[in-house]
C-alpha cells in the first residue's frame, strides 16, 4: 500500500466508525435529532476512507462507496489485492 493513502484512510476510517457508534447511541436516547447528521458524516468520512485505501492498494476510488456499507464494505475494500504489494 501507498504510504501517502494510508494515514488518510486509517484516520477517516476510525472517525467514520466513531461517529457512527455516536450517532447510533443518540439516535436510541432522547436526543434523536442529531443523529441522522452524525451518520450522514460518518457515511461521508467511511466513503472517503475507503476511498483512500482502495487508491492505496492501487485499485479505482470508486470501491469507495462501499464504505457506505459500513463495516462490510471496509471489510471487502480492506480484501482487495494490494497491488504495491511487491514494488519497491
Amino acid at each position: 500500500m501507498l504510504s501517502e493513502h494510508k494515514q488518510p484512510a486509517i484516520w477517516c476510517i476510525s472517525l467514520g466508525f466513531g461517529l457512527q457508534l455516536i450517532g447510533a447511541f443518540l439516535q436510541s436516547s432522547a436526543s434523536y435529532r442529531l443523529a441522522p447528521f452524525l451518520l450522514c458524516a460518518s457515511a461521508g468520512l467511511l466513503y472517503f476512507g475507503c476511498s483512500e485505501l482502495a487508491e492505496g492498494k492501487g485499485w479505482s476510488s470508486a470501491w469507495g462507496w462501499l464504505g457506505v456499507l459500513g463495516l462490510p464494505g471496509v471489510i471487502i475494500v480492506l480484501c482487495l489485492k494490494d497491488h504495491f504489494r511487491n514494488v519497491h
